[in-house]
């Protein structure tokens, strides 16, 4: 009996027992094989969770590298599932001594085992190289990754056993062996065990000591992060993943040298501004003292220090260079002091200044740890002027003198005011020279009021400049270096006692502006958020002095209201609740006692900021009724002829109403939610004609034109969706022309060439679609080549390239009776789009690992593909193409069972999923193999039911293989049944597959 024998019938026997009953028969089954009792453990656990086998797949480190980890665990975490995955057929049973006991992840490059090494006896986690990755360039890197670790011999990096190569058909592959770490990644080990600040600090600092460890052995890590380190169930932290690193001074050689001037290499939240620059040159061990940085602000605050989720790449990388990380201090007041400037000196954007070494800062880790004075000191004021100024050598000629006025003045003030006070001081100090002292104080007393009232006059224009630009078409550049260089400015004087009671207004208003801006146009949510916190301390600080001061309530108002929204895109909707539920209590509040329109706008822009939450909450039923009241208050303010801020109030209804309308629709309210819909798109159109130069305006009216005509698709109305497909287009490339910066209108032009493509397709209007995919895929690549650094811009370029191939697959289908070899023709043609898909997929996975969406993206596209061979080798069999499609479609089948794993399966990709596995239970049903047919049949309806005639057809031609009467006619009256249910209902008369059905019988065993 072979061991996979012997593996299917322990299986059989253990399904029938029970819990207490499987372990001893376990004992006495596997005891001269734990390697084998290990299996059928881990393969029941799989059946048990998902009914089908749908385990996750995942290497121990998300840019497919290094160790795999054994979890212990079904927790969602934020890599792909670590949990043991049963070989597939195309696994190989054993590597050299090495037993192979099931999957723990695969990587672009690699595939990880589980296995038990023959001598010494020990479970490992083995690593080869796939082998069609067998590329000199993947035997250098490989190798080197294998020299790497061969190096390293710290508890706190995991161990490199043993390294070899076999040989396979293709030629050499190597392995090798390493420990198998059993623990939870970083993160999720802080949060499962509620770690103390103390605690967390001491697991930073015993990676620090590990990194250190690597840096005297000459290797750079380059992609430290939290998924990189596992921390085992002892509590000791282990770092994986050597596979990018490289080597410091020596072995020039290696193919850590390989990366080329410009190559991102790393994952890019936590890189250094120097890694981000690319150039190989630059990165020394302080690059990975910077991630260190980055992974301890993570493990300490509970998010990075910038959100670039939701940058394009190009912003993101000029953030990491440029943009100040927010202070620990606005997480939590804990941080406040010593811990706050350890991360900032480890995060430090010149190499210079940062920590020099990992063992400085682990050694000023300990220092804090035992109450002894740390190294590290803040940066100076006048040190961080300086970077400022050199990063803003071009300012928008208005925006600049402003802000210049801004940082002069208060720069002056901070100067004369403590001058002042220490005039002051000597005068109280010192007995001799009173008079001149007493004198010279009153004198900078003069002067620093006449700064503070040329900073009041200089932040007044400053601000009435921001208010003019604010929604102007053209005006996105000038925004956004408002925005940035009036935070950087603001950055020094969040609270200041000593300054004025109206400079310190000015200050609050001034952040709350800023604030405004960022999340205006969607350019700086962390300096937005920034701003907002530092506003808020400043208005709720005068209101200390001035409780019932109706200004500066409206400004805490709006302070809160803006953190609101801020918090929530960081990703926290309870805090975002909280800052809601004040700032409309106050709102009401200001509005009960004066109704104005000011008011009147403050309260129902609070309400929309709650009713946010609570849709991001899923509760659509309390947002609607928010929504609802928030219209109502909009209704009641009396429009004033000549009022400037009637168009703020008129585009705050239109968009509480579309925000109603989504509501309802969440809420299957259909009818009421299409006249709401109908009446914001008029409102906007209105406003859009009115307003051509509000950038504001037009912006969000290409957003709603995109909703509406989703709303049209999905009621099956294709010809008016098109329509507005259309115009969307026209006021995307409008607003495009006015403002090339204007990301938005660039993207609106991009995916409105997209939408009017597949709607073409709804109709039916196939040459039209091609025209459009191909001037969509123009557009897209136009966009990669203006910015290659922006990975969603490159993805986009795959996803036009799966259009195509999709709208060429079916040209085939439709040709393929009359004229197969056109048919052929179309599908080689296909297969070729779709590897162009494939292959940018694939760069981008290695890229950016961790992302679900191009997993998503590439098991739709290895099903297309598989389907797409399929149906050519059964026209065209001798066709080079027309092979690996059952491979394919069980790589698809792998990579949905993953993202089932993780949690992030959506219907549409279930119903993929659930294709995949019928067609290869198909393949072997039309091999004759019953069993298997039965078994992938039935799991693909346990993925997703289907009881389509054909379908119950197969499964009942399944059973009747495996000599199942009763289920084979159960089955076979099922399909004639629906067969005529589908007849009834569409008139379609498909006798083929009747008589199909009528002739299945079991045939009996001879």
């Amino acid at each position: 009996m072979t061991r996979r024998e012997r593996l299917k019938q322990i299986l059989g026997e253990v399904a029938t027992l029970s819990a207490a009953q499987r372990a001893a028969y376990l004992d006495e089954a596997c005891a001269d094989d734990p390697a084998l009792r290990d299996e059928v453990e881990s393969l029941v656990g799989h059946l048990e969770a998902r009914g089908a086998g749908s385990g996750g797949i995942g290497e121990g480190s998300e840019s497919g590298h290094g160790p795999a980890v054994d979890s212990g665990d079904r927790r969602r975490v934020e890599r792909p599932s670590s949990r043991l995955r049963p070989p597939t057929p195309s696994d190989p049973e054993r590597i050299a001594g090495y037993t192979v006991i099931g999957r723990l992840g695969e990587g672009g490059m690699g595939v990880v085992y589980k296995a038990t090494q023959d001598f010494p006896r020990r479970t490992v986690a083995l690593k080869v190289i796939k082998p069609h990755m067998t590329s000199q360039s993947a035997f250098e890197r490989f190798r080197f990754e294998t020299q790497v670790l061969a190096r390293l011999t710290h508890p706190g990096i995991a161990q490199i056993y043993d390294a070899g190569t076999v040989e396979i058909e293709s030629g050499e592959q190597p392995y090798f062996a390493m420990e198998l770490v059993r623990g939870k990644p970083l993160l999720e080990h802080v949060e499962l065990r509620a770690l103390t600040v103390r605690e967390r600090l001491v697991l930073v600092r015993k990676i620090a000591e590990a990194v250190h460890h690597a840096h005297g052995r000459g290797i750079v890590h380059r992609d430290l992060k939290p998924s990189n380190i596992i921390v085992t169930e002892e509590g000791e932290p282990k770092i994986l993943d050597f596979g990018v690193a490289r080597t410091i001074g020596q072995d020039s050689g290696d193919a850590s040298d390989l990366t080329e001037i410009g190559q991102l290499v790393g994952t890019l939240p936590y890189m250094s501004p120097e890694q981000v620059d690319g150039d190989p040159d630059e990165i020394d061990a302080r690059s990975d003292v910077y991630s260190l940085g980055v992974v301890m602000y993570e493990v300490l605050a509970g998010s990075l220090p910038y959100r670039l989720d939701r940058k394009l790449l190009a912003e993101a990388m000029r953030i990491i260079r440029e943009v100040e990380p927010g202070r620990l201090s606005s997480i939590s007041r804990v941080y406040r002091g010593d811990v706050e400037t350890i991360v900032g000196k480890a995060l430090e954007k010149d190499r210079i200044r940062r920590y020099q070494s990992a063992s400085e800062l682990a050694a000023d880790i300990y220092r804090f740890l035992n109450d002894e004075p740390i190294t590290a000191r803040p940066a100076s004021a006048i040190y961080q002027v300086r970077k400022f100024a050199k990063r803003h050598r071009v300012l928008a000629a208005g925006a600049g003198v402003g802000l210049f006025g801004i940082v002069a003045g208060l720069a002056v003030t901070s100067y004369q005011l403590q001058r002042t006070v220490r005039a002051e001081r000597a005068t109280a100090l010192a007995n001799a020279g009173l008079a001149a002292a007493l004198e010279e104080a009153e004198a900078q007393r003069d002067r620093a009021s006449r700064t503070v009232q040329q900073l009041e006059n200089l932040t007044g224009s400053t601000l009435a400049f921001e208010q003019s630009i604010r929604r102007l078409t053209g005006a996105t550049a000038a925004r956004r270096v408002l925005a940035q260089s009036a935070a950087q400015a603001l950055e020094p004087f969040g609270s200041m006692e000593d300054l004025p009671e109206s400079v310190r207004r000015r200050l609050a208003e001034a952040s709350v502006q800023v604030g405004s801006i960022g999340l205006l146009d969607s350019l700086e949510p962390e300096m937005a958020h920034g701003a907002f916190v530092r506003g808020e301390a400043l208005y709720r600080e005068l209101l200390g002095a001035r409780p019932d001061d109706p200004a500066l309530r409206a400004g805490l108002v709006r302070s809160l209201t803006g953190l609101a929204r801020s918090v929530v895109r960081r990703g926290g909707t309870q805090p975002a609740m909280a800052y809601a539920i004040e700032a409309e209590t106050l709102a009401e509040a200001l509005r009960a006692e004066v109704e104005t329109p000011e008011h009147a706008l403050l309260y129902s822009d609070a309400l929309r900021a709650r009713g946010g939450i609570l849709v991001r909450q899923g509760r659509d039923a309390e947002a609607a009724v928010v929504y609802e009241q928030a219209v109502a208050v909009l209704d009641g303010v009396a429009q004033s002829e000549g009022d400037a801020s009637d168009l703020e109030r008129t585009d705050a209804r239109i968009a509480a109403l579309t925000e109603l309308a989504e509501a309802l629709d969440a809420l299957g309210r259909n009818a009421r939610a299409t006249e709401l819909f109908d009446e914001a798109l008029t409102g906007r159109r209105g406003l859009a004609a009115a307003f051509p130069s509000d950038a504001v305006v037009q912006r969000r009216m290409i957003t709603l034109l995109y909703v509406a005509a989703e709303r049209l698709e999905e009621r099956g109305l294709d010809a008016e969706a098109l329509e507005l497909h259309r115009e969307r287009l026209a006021a995307a490339e409008t607003l495009s022309a006015a403002d090339p910066y204007d990301e938005a209108a660039r993207e609106g032009v991009i995916t409105s060439h997209d939408a009017i493509g597949h709607a073409l397709v709804e109709l039916d209007q196939m040459a039209d679609a091609r025209r459009s995919a191909r001037v969509f895929l123009a557009e897209a690549r136009l966009a990669s080549e203006r910015d290659p650094t922006d990975l969603s811009k490159h993805r986009r370029v795959a996803l036009a390239h799966e259009f195509l191939a999709d709208l060429t697959r079916l040209g085939g289908e439709r040709a393929a009776g009359a004229s197969p070899e056109e048919a052929a023709d179309a599908y080689g043609k296909a297969l070729a789009e779709y590897a162009e898909a494939v292959a940018t997929i694939t760069w981008l996975q290695a890229q950016d690992p961790a992302r679900a969406d191009l997993r998503e993206d590439a098991a739709r596209l290895m099903l297309a593909d598989a389907r797409t061979r399929e149906l050519l080798a059964r026209i065209a069999p001798e066709h080079p193409e027309a092979v690996g499609w059952v491979e394919r479609y069980l790589d698809a089948d792998m990579v949905f069972a993953s993202l089932e794993s993780d949690g992030v399966l959506d219907d549409d990709d279930r119903r993929r999923w659930a294709v995949a596995v019928r067609n290869v239970g198909t393949h072997y049903l039309n091999l004759g193999d019953g069993g298997l047919a039965v078994e992938l049949l039935e799991r693909a309806d346990g993925i997703e039911p289907r009881r389509a005639a054909d379908v119950l057809a197969r499964k009942a031609a399944a059973y009747a293989l495996t000599g199942d009467a009763r289920a084979t006619e159960r089955l076979r009256a099922e399909a004639l049944e629906q067969l005529d249910a589908e007849q009834a209902r569409t008139g379609r008369v498909r006798d083929g597959l009747r008589r199909r059905i009528e002739a299945i019988v079991v045939t009996p065993s001879p």
